[in-house]
């Protein structure tokens, strides 16, 4: 597991210096996230954030960029890269690539303490997005969204059930892996609906990662900036809307009071950008199948030995199981008032 330097690097230091004339007197890592890799960078009276993409090939830096650049001229309040004196949006150094932003001081609301007003403004925030590729996606991405390989799934789940059987003595994680294993590679097996049997295009471009904790609010619960496009490609802009919901709306906790939450959400979005019964019905699908066709999580465990997912093992396993014995619920939930049939 690679671990985050607490003192930033002197030769980073001046290459930024010398990419955009900034002399840093302090760096603070921000230790949000998944990753923990940016930093805040003082400069003067000047603050800014420096940020560390989690791949490393350049043309997906490329994409990246283009599309923030792309909302933002169609009015997304996108959080823009800085441009460097030799004129890119990027730089790389020791393998690695970065950005620097200027640093927004935004608020953020999590959980409870969305608003209805907040949920609202997200949900509308999410339908501008994909309405901007209605009649098609403005241009090619190399990243598109991929539907689930049954033989490789079962093929990666093998591998890394016999990692864990050579363990000579086994944590409670390992017990509960092969036991959510056992459950995917079962549901895997059984599984008859093939992805192209749901007639979902990729045809929309979208953000990739849509939920609060990539939103900044303002003071009357707007969404007031929209940033980390890192996992933006062309989709069904259902699997995105979905996932959102999911996340913003439910967090792992299916209560009646977060099902209302969910309505104000979805109200929203489908206010300005109805969808279709058969939409609704084949995304919710193709995101229950999809699911169950994963070992993201035993991947970054057992093959790049990071425990930084553990926690969604077992949680979203159990989500996906809830989804689909109320399907119907889920239905009506996303159809709502606004939608055709």
């Amino acid at each position: 597991m690679v671990r985050c330097k607490l003192i930033m690097d002197t030769e980073l230091k001046k290459l930024i210096k010398k990419l955009y004339g900034l002399s840093i007197d302090k760096s603070v890592l921000i230790k949000e996230g998944f990753m923990g890799h940016n930093r805040a960078l003082y400069c003067g009276k000047e603050k800014y954030f420096l940020k560390r993409y989690y791949f490393t090939d350049e043309p997906k830096i490329k994409e990246v960029h283009r599309v923030k650049k792309f909302f933002s001229s169609k009015g997304i309040p996108v959080i823009l890269p800085m441009q460097a004196r030799n004129h890119s949006t990027y730089f790389c150094f020791d393998g690695r690539y970065y950005a620097l932003f200027p640093f927004v001081n935004g608020r953020k609301l999590f959980s409870e303490k969305l608003t209805a007003k907040a949920l609202r403004s997200s949900g509308e925030m999410l339908a501008r997005i994909h309405l901007i590729s209605k009649r098609r996606a403005p241009f090619k991405l190399a990243d598109q969204f991929s539907s689930w390989n049954t033989e490789q799934f079962l093929k990666d789940a093998e591998h890394i059930i016999t990692i864990i059987q050579r363990k000579k003595k086994k944590s409670c994680f390992d017990f509960a892996a092969l036991e959510v294993l056992k459950v995917k590679m079962d549901f895997a097996r059984k599984n008859r609906v093939a992805f192209a049997g749901l007639h979902l295009e990729n045809d929309h471009l979208i953000h990739g990662d849509y939920h609060a904790k990539n939103l900044f609010f303002d003071n009357a619960d707007n969404v007031e900036w929209v940033f980390d496009f890192e996992k933006t490609q062309i989709a069904p802009r259902i699997m995105e809307m979905i996932r959102s919901a999911i996340i913003v709306c439910f967090d792992g906790r299916f209560t009646k009071k977060n099902f209302k939450k969910a309505e104000e959400y979805i109200g929203a979005y489908t206010k300005l950008y109805p969808l279709k019964k058969a939409e609704v019905e084949s995304g919710l699908t193709a995101f229950v199948v999809k699911h169950m066709h994963s070992v993201w999580v035993e991947k970054e465990h057992y093959l790049k030995h990071s425990r930084r997912v553990d926690r969604f093992l077992e949680s979203t396993l159990k989500e996906r199981f809830f989804m689909y014995e109320n399907f119907s619920r889920f239905v009506k939930l996303f159809m709502g008032k606004n939608n055709h049939a």
